[in-house]
């Protein structure tokens, strides 16, 4: 009777299934709507998003909820897998691997109806709002360190819609889909805002994982194939249309 190299056989079967099956764990944050929160469907567009795309890839992920300080230095420190979702920026690059994009947004200047802003330039004087940890455009910091924009930083994007709402300040950094969403959540009356000015430059999401983390390079590049993969079918399309 052969079994002895039967049993050796299904134990490398064994092995080579759960070598080839990963399971990380991703910090993720609440208050971004529609890209993260756990209130929402799926935990948000982002959150969805990255499921699929590891899911694709053949992978299994799930989601750690912190504040997203705390989460952004676990995933430095590798004690936790990756972090979603994340912008690019010179003081995070030393620290981290940065995958393909998640999602690109074009960035808008949100003002009161009655606005005349048209420009950028038109902006200097006003008091600005920008949620504490999100990255200014670079025109922004340069008007904010000149001293010719005013920058308030609170907890999350629905204290600026709100102050813009009560005139409380003259403009909020953000995105049609995030505004469109916080709008809607806030039961802020659409018809008091507009979009006034909306930039050629995009703002990136991405998916982080700290530069020392044994299967960082790994990590990434299964995100990015399942990515990819995503978007050749359609499914991409269909999960930001579903949201």
């Amino acid at each position: 009777m052969k079994i002895l190299p039967i049993l050796s056989f299904m134990t490398a079967l064994s092995f080579a299934t759960f070598a080839s099956a990963e399971t990380i764990t991703i910090a993720n944050g609440n208050d971004y709507a529609p890209f993260a929160d756990q209130s929402l469907k799926r935990g948000g567009i982002a959150s969805h998003l990255v499921e699929e795309s590891f899911k694709a890839a053949g992978w299994t992920s799930k989601y750690k909820w912190l504040p997203w300080k705390r989460g952004y230095e676990l995933t430095k420190k590798t004690q936790i897998d990756a972090a979603i979702p994340w912008a690019h920026n010179e003081e995070r690059a030393p620290f981290f691997l940065f995958s393909d994009a998640i999602m690109s947004m074009n960035e808008q200047i949100w003002t009161s109806a009655d606005s005349n802003a048209k420009s950028h330039s038109d902006l200097e004087g006003l008091n600005a709002c920008l949620p504490l940890g999100y990255i200014q455009p670079d025109y922004i910091k340069t008007m904010v360190e000149a001293g010719t924009v005013k920058m308030d930083f609170p907890k999350d994007m629905t204290t600026c819609f709100k102050k813009l709402e009560a005139k409380r300040i003259d403009f909020v950094i953000s995105n049609s889909m995030q505004a469109a969403s916080i709008i809607k959540k806030a039961a802020i009356n659409p018809n008091s805002l507009k979009a006034a000015i909306t930039s050629p430059d995009t703002s990136e999401a991405f998916l982080i994982v700290g530069k020392n983390h044994p299967k960082g390079k790994e990590i990434v590049a299964a995100f990015n194939k399942g990515l990819a993969a995503l978007k050749a079918s359609g499914e991409y399309d269909a999960i930001i249309a579903s949201h």
